[in-house]
């Protein structure tokens, strides 16, 4: 089901120009972008930026540490596709970095902006949905990124909160 999933998503890739500039932006730069400019309006907020840090580093961690215990080869490895992006074939897929990064982040913004998490959800979303286009990450790693994002960036929201 993972697999025939991504086929469906990652036949987007290589349809226009556009359309691939537009998922290696978001596969591979606008994690940055997006952490950069939610970094500013907490401060500009004059939030404390600990927790902003905290959690993505956290989502990061526990990832590793999935990733070793349950490795799964990329999906352009695995099914002899072309990615847009040049990525470590011998890299891990699951969980996804960066949508767990990118999720973890959306849970500090949200609790400091909660009429706005709707954009800091849904460019954590697009950052892991592109990533499928790409073809570097199963639909399942996207997920599974999803959650360990939320459950980090809870973490240290609740961390926060004693401290």
């Amino acid at each position: 089901m993972d697999e025939r999933l991504f086929m469906v998503i990652h036949g987007f890739a290589g349809t226009s120009p556009i359309v691939d500039g537009v998922v290696i932006f978001f596969s591979e730069y606008a994690i940055y972008v997006f952490i950069a400019i939610g970094a500013w309006c907490l401060w500009r907020k004059r939030v404390s930026l600990h927790a902003a840090w905290a959690a993505p580093v956290f989502a990061w961690a526990m990832n590793q540490i999935i990733g070793f215990f349950f490795f799964r080869p990329r999906p352009f490895v695995a099914l002899h596709t072309s990615p847009l992006l040049d990525v470590l074939s011998s890299g891990k897929s699951f969980p996804s970095d960066h949508t767990a990064v990118a999720f973890a982040f959306a849970v500090i913004l949200a609790r400091t902006f909660p009429r706005r998490q709707w954009m800091a959800y849904a460019t954590a979303g697009a950052i892991g949905f592109a990533r499928v286009v790409a073809g570097v990450h199963y639909p399942g790693d996207i997920l599974g990124g999803i959650v360990v994002g939320i459950l980090a960036g809870y973490c240290i929201n609740a961390l926060d909160k004693k401290i």
